[in-house]
């Protein structure tokens, strides 16, 4: 804040080079497609449930994540609004 106006969010944080981003994007879309093969060719088949138990592969860690992402966006929004530090915003976004 200087002389009672807002700093431009812009200037808050300095941006990532363009080929940082896509590296880091195409790595995780690999990992996501290694994942995938894994859980529906290489993990065995469970004995009860038979193929059926694979959604659990998918449909676990996605909940498990989205819990997580919930937890730190709503406590980093609370430390936020307690603090009004701009580190707390970003981390909520």
């Amino acid at each position: 804040m200087a002389n009672g106006t807002m700093t431009p969010a812009a200037n808050l944080t300095t941006a990532k080079p363009a080929g940082a981003q896509g590296f880091e994007t195409l790595v995780v879309a690999v990992m996501l497609g290694i994942a995938g093969y894994c859980a529906l060719f290489v993990a065995p088949t469970e004995r009860t449930m038979g193929l059926i138990q694979r959604i659990f592969y998918f449909h676990m860690p996605f909940g498990i994540t989205a819990f997580v992402a919930f937890f730190i966006s709503f406590f980093a929004s609370i430390a936020y609004l307690r603090t009004r530090a701009a580190k707390w915003d970003w981390l909520a976004v």
